[in-house]
């Protein structure tokens, strides 16, 4: 077969993201350091250097490396990455996180970039303060927008755009998008690739990476996950699934936190939009004053709502301590949302830097106090 040459792109410009995306007026202050967008955050980016050599503060980090450990030799990960989620033990190991939901095919090329963020950044910092520094990828599988990561665009080697879709009646409605099944739809898309990049260089290559990590996946989460690993677990890489009944355990005192305190988070959160917005900035979070901070699943997310000294589910009402109750005993049964996740991140991890991108770092603006509230470190 006669391979055609792909039409590569040259480098016109380097742009920034705050010239990508000119909308983004908190993305542009906090790029030149304006103090107005700089102080709504914990701390300061320069302060990585001096924040690595602090010890890491949070959940049990023998009970996160272990667990950790043993999903890197779940995915068949690289040695590197081993090593470093055994190094996670050792609260002295510093961590940079990183995170994005499930994408198809590994979802957009920025995930990737966000990934290889993180890996730079923690080499420079190992390289800066002489100690290990590992990077994490934190998988949002327990997230439920489908439409957000059903579909992934690639070209073929004439340069022509081709979007690839997970097919729409595959999986059940409203269900985690970590949960959704690949074997039956995995095979279909990898014969939509195959026709797509016909004739490119490593063609082959791809598609073998692409059937064996399907093969051995269990969802679409995990899908995701293997072809990650097999991608950048050889550069020390470490991934993690907050689906891992383990980590679900290691969560519990952030709920627990939360259901113990009705609204509080919302409050503050509502509270912190306020202030993003008098100081010029759009904020991305506003929730309803009576919605909490976490989802009960139930054959689905389910809001968690609080009147009358009650939290409502559905058309259940329970006490702070029967909910409580429900949580401890069912670890899987709350999900946290996008205000809580982070704090649970990082009670997990305890990490010193977070690779945000524009839209999260226009949520995390308004984290800060919710970070306090709850008793976690909230890292640079």
């Amino acid at each position: 077969m006669t391979e055609v040459s792909p039409v590569l792109p040259h480098i016109m410009a380097n742009l920034s993201l705050a010239e990508v995306d000119p909308g983004q007026a908190l993305l542009r202050a906090y790029l030149q350091r304006d103090p107005a967008a700089l102080t709504l955050f914990a701390r300061d980016p320069e302060a990585v250097e001096a924040l690595a050599r602090y010890e890491r503060v949070g959940a049990d980090p023998t009970i996160v490396a272990a667990t950790v450990h043993r999903y890197q030799q779940h995915l068949g990960a690289d040695a590197a990455a081993r090593e470093n989620a055994r190094l996670l033990a050792d609260p002295r190991t510093a961590v940079v996180t990183v995170g994005q939901q499930p994408g198809l095919l590994g979802g957009p090329l920025y995930t990737l970039y966000k990934a290889l963020t993180a890996i730079n950044r923690a080499r420079r910092l190992a390289t800066a303060t002489g100690k290990p520094v590992v990077p994490v990828f934190w998988v949002g599988a327990d997230d439920d927008d489908r439409a957000e990561i059903d579909h992934v665009g690639c070209t073929d080697a004439r340069g022509t755009f081709h979007q690839i879709s997970y097919p729409a009646d595959a999986g059940t409605p409203g269900s985690l998008i970590g949960d959704l099944p690949v074997h039956g739809p995995g095979q279909a898309i990898i014969a939509q690739v195959a026709e797509i990049i016909e004739g490119l260089p490593c063609a082959s290559d791809v598609l073998r990476g692409l059937s064996d990590t399907l093969e051995a996946a269990a969802d679409f989460g995990e899908w995701f996950s293997r072809l990650l690993a097999a991608w950048l677990s050889p550069m020390g890489l470490v991934i993690c699934d907050p689906r891992l009944p383990e980590l679900r355990e290691l969560a519990l005192p952030i709920l627990q936190r939360e259901i113990a305190a009705p609204l509080q988070t919302t409050a503050l959160v509502n509270a912190r939009a306020q202030e993003v917005r008098a100081r010029g900035f759009h904020p991305a979070l506003t929730k309803p004053d009576e919605v909490s901070n976490l989802f009960v699943w139930d054959h689905g997310r389910q809001r968690v709502a609080y009147a009358d000294e009650q939290y409502h589910v559905g058309e259940r009402a329970l006490t702070p301590a029967d909910l409580s109750a429900l949580v401890a005993a069912h670890p899987d049964a709350a999900v946290p949302n996008a205000v809580l996740r982070p704090v649970v991140q990082e009670w997990v991890f305890g990490s010193t830097a977070f690779v945000a991108g524009p839209n999260e770092l226009a949520y995390w603006a308004q984290l800060t106090p919710v970070f306090h509230a709850l008793g976690v470190a909230m890292p640079a």
